[in-house]
Parts: C-alpha cells; structure tokens; sequence
C-alpha cells in the first residue's frame, strides 16, 4: 500500500501534523522545515499521490489539507486487525490480572506465617 511508505518518512509525518491543525500554504509548511523547497515539493507529491493530503489553487498559492480519502483506506486496513488486537489485549489483561492475585495471595500467605 503506497499509504504506508508514505507514512514512513518523519517528513511526511510531521507535515500531516501540521496539516492536522488546518490548511497551509506551501510557503508556511515549508518554514517549519530545514530542507529545500524542491524537497518539500517532493514529499507533498509523494502524500498527494497517495491521497493523504490534497491542494487547492488560489491564485498563485497552493493550500494544502488533509484527504480524507487515503486515510479511510489506511482505517481499512486496520481495521482488518483490529480485532485479532483487541483478543490479543484481552489475553495479556487476564493474564495480568491473573498474575497480581497469585502475587497478592502469595504475600498474603508469607505474611500469615
């Protein structure tokens, strides 16, 4: 998935983060960074590409924001797992708990002694 490669670089993430807080410009996610200008053309490209972020044209600004689009199929994704997790983290809590109770009832006993 071209989503997740995306994903993979900490400049592309923290750009979704600052997309995050609403639309920029270019130039204002551009000053957030110590790259060139081409490289943050390249890493919009890669993020439009796989629909995490789209632009709108405003004369001679480009406004970027988030595309719910990529994100959905990412959800989608997930969400395939979701529930092999959430048994996973049911077995891990009941073994937890397990685990306190024989510890509680083992202090227990040493102290009755």
């Amino acid at each position: 998935m071209q989503i997740f490669e995306a994903l993979g670089d900490p400049v592309r993430r923290r750009i979704l983060e600052l997309l995050a807080d609403g639309p920029r410009t270019v130039n204002e996610i551009d000053a957030e960074f110590d790259i060139s200008r081409p490289a943050i053309s390249r890493h919009l490209q890669v993020l439009r590409n796989s629909q995490l972020v789209r632009f709108e044209a405003d004369r001679q600004r480009r406004i970027y924001e988030l595309d719910v689009r990529g994100f959905a199929e990412a959800e989608a994704w997930f969400a395939r797992y979701r529930k092999l997790w959430s048994t996973q983290l049911d077995v891990l809590a009941r073994n937890v708990e397990s685990r306190r109770k024989r510890h509680a009832k083992a202090g227990k006993h040493r102290a009755d002694r």
